[in-house]
């Protein structure tokens, strides 16, 4: 039998004391709508923890920025994570980091999810 590397049994240590692996069984009959959502993902994992923290009171609401003049410019502050995002005629645009690859970030009214923290917001622009 071939010997595992130092940085195979290394990942396999941390890997025993770390992590925690779930298994689901999901049937193709009863089951293809969920099927069909997840193959249509990018990250699979990522997408699950998103949709179980937000189910699970991960909830925010958008607050009134606490400096007067900013607040006066339509900044709001998601409740959760306290990052500042201004509201736009197009949506909210994240204040700390307004450029992502180069294009102007925008929370569109509709969102109802930080996109900062991914809290679900009681209350959101419609």
């Amino acid at each position: 039998m071939k010997e595992l590397s130092p940085k195979v049994k290394a990942s396999m240590k941390y890997d025993k004391a770390n992590v925690k692996q779930v298994k689901l069984s999901l049937n193709k009959k009863t089951d293809a709508d969920v099927i069909a959502i997840l193959e249509s993902k990018d990250n699979v994992q990522g997408y699950i923890k998103s949709l179980i923290r937000n189910d699970n009171g991960n909830q925010a609401e958008w607050i009134e920025h606490t400096s007067k003049e900013l607040s006066d410019l339509g900044y709001f502050l998601c409740s959760n994570c306290k990052r500042g995002f201004q509201r736009t005629q197009k949506g909210i645009r994240h204040s700390d980091v307004p450029y992502i690859d180069g294009q102007p970030y925008e929370l569109h009214a509709i969102d109802k999810y930080c996109p900062n923290c991914g809290a679900k917001m009681k209350n959101y622009f419609k």
